[in-house]
């Protein structure tokens, strides 16, 4: 998968706020490829934190997200309470899910 922003992303620009998700499922044909455009924070997030794109190749052995902040990104486990504690450290309390 290839997570690209545009030129203009972080930039002023009120159209330039839009990201590209390209990939290749292995489950169907070799000429079979999808495209997807959003928009919303993420594309500018993701260049605030220098990344104009973000390539992921091959397949995790359990589930995992890529955690992205400043200039720094690195994969993580993919637990709730990971994800509470991630969202803590960022200062984002009150987007975490209530744990059980």
């Amino acid at each position: 998968m290839i997570f690209m922003t545009g030129t203009l992303v972080a930039a002023g620009a009120q159209v330039g706020t839009r990201l590209s998700v390209i990939g290749k499922s292995p489950m169907t044909s070799a000429k079979s490829y999808w495209y997807e455009n959003m928009g919303g924070c993420f594309p500018t997030e993701l260049k605030n934190a220098r990344f104009d794109g973000v390539f992921i190749e091959g397949r995790a052995p359990r589930p995992v997200y890529l955690c992205v902040h400043d200039d720094e990104s690195g994969w993580h486990q993919n637990t709730g309470l990971l994800q509470v504690r991630a969202l803590a450290a960022l200062g984002l309390d009150n987007l975490a899910p209530t744990l059980q």
